[in-house]
């Protein structure tokens, strides 16, 4: 793969540094006598570096990735963006004939070339030491030929394992964020990763400022407090719990390891809503815990008519108290 890729005319979608160190390991004198033609690098930040040294190095530059269809000849098409959906977007519009090599596959490719310069470097050194030694250089060939298949299948399939992760999380993305149960998930490091649309209905918060920090309780209670997600992460004993939620959690009757509990958030909606939560652990294949997921159930409706019902008991046995009393006979 890596002969025919040296010489295909590429494009490429990233200018960060990622794309620097590629132009600059493809422009070495260990490629002068055969490397690519890069014909166009994108980013819509016109001040990455990945960018910059295309411009220096007189590559054409577009903060427009799409300018990028209209290049003639174009066979290969470079994404180092790691932005997943980006990588599907192109996979849908890029013109026909271009291949696409997304941001995983890529990391392959760098694997590729840093082992083909390692073997033209040492070529280059025994050239000028081998003192007529017959063959050496046909053997060193030979044996880093075998050396760089072994480091390449090795990069496939940690290729694999990483697009089979892509994957797991589009799909969990997908049923998270399809949902119509509030829902939002923490990485193991307590980051908020997902935030779907019936949250942001719930919470009023967009997940635009959810996703990425590791604030999930603040649209909850307005300020930072360990939510039921984060019990789970942190696996606080009861007695923890017993702190945060009082006698309002329970263990869950259906999920493993789960906990339920009811409270009155004072800060959603216009007078405050009650919900009924319930948190999981997300596990690896190891069984070590990798994340945690939560969903909300708004019960305030059902709350509402709870307390109705209790009133109207109660004045149903206010007035048969009256009744009774009315009723008695006189002494």
């Amino acid at each position: 793969m890596l002969d025919e890729l040296l010489k295909a005319n590429i494009a490429i979608v990233g200018g960060g540094k990622f794309c620097k160190d590629l132009l600059h390991l493809l422009y070495s004198m260990h490629f002068e006598d055969q490397r690519p033609a890069i014909l166009g690098v994108a980013d819509k930040n016109e001040q990455a570096e990945g960018l910059a040294y295309a411009r220096q190095l007189g590559i054409y530059t577009t903060s427009n990735y799409q300018d990028l269809f209209e290049l003639e000849n174009l066979q290969v098409l470079m994404e180092l963006t790691a932005d997943m959906r980006l990588g599907a977007q192109l996979n849908l519009t890029k013109p026909c004939q271009a291949r696409l090599i997304d941001h995983v596959e890529a990391r392959t490719v760098w694997t590729s070339l840093q082992v083909e310069k390692e073997k033209r470097e040492a070529l280059k050194v025994l050239g000028q030491h081998q003192n007529g030694a017959p063959g050496i250089n046909s053997l060193f060939e030979q044996y880093a030929d075998r050396l760089g298949n072994v480091i390449n299948q090795r990069s496939n399939r940690y290729m694999e394992i990483e697009r089979e992760l892509i994957e797991s999380e589009s799909a969990l993305s997908q049923i998270t964020e399809g949902s119509t149960i509030p829902t939002f998930v923490l990485n193991k490091d307590h980051i908020v990763t997902h935030w779907n649309r019936a949250m942001e209905k719930l919470t009023g918060t967009p997940a635009a400022l959810m996703v990425g920090t590791n604030r999930p309780s603040t649209p909850f209670w307005g300020i930072e407090r360990p939510t039921m997600a984060d019990v789970i992460l942190d696996q606080i004993g009861e007695d923890g719990i017993q702190k945060l939620y009082g006698e309002k959690w329970r263990k869950s009757a259906l999920i493993e390891e789960a906990y339920e509990a009811e409270v009155f958030f004072p800060r959603l909606g216009e007078n405050g809503k009650w919900c009924w939560f319930t948190a999981a652990p997300i596990k690896g294949h190891d069984g070590s815990i990798v994340g945690a997921i939560e969903t909300l159930w708004d019960k305030t409706e059902d709350k509402k008519a709870e307390e109705e019902r209790e009133r109207h008991t109660s004045e149903l046995s206010t007035l048969c108290s009256i009744y009774s009393a009315l009723n008695a006979p006189a002494d």
